[in-house]
């Protein structure tokens, strides 16, 4: 029983580190896109506008 509760445990941890890992990436990626937006934005806008 006790074997069964580590394997669970364990695999709980190792779920929420991935899942903890895609949230970063997807955040990073989101950051990333915005600032490659402004800086396209940026380049097309003339001062005036």
């Amino acid at each position: 029983m006790k074997n069964i509760m580590q394997t669970l445990s364990s695999f709980k941890k190792d779920r929420f580190v991935r899942n903890i890992g895609w949230m970063g990436a997807s955040e990073l990626v989101i950051r990333v896109f915005r600032l490659v937006t402004t800086v396209i934005l940026a380049r097309f806008l003339s001062a005036e506008e």
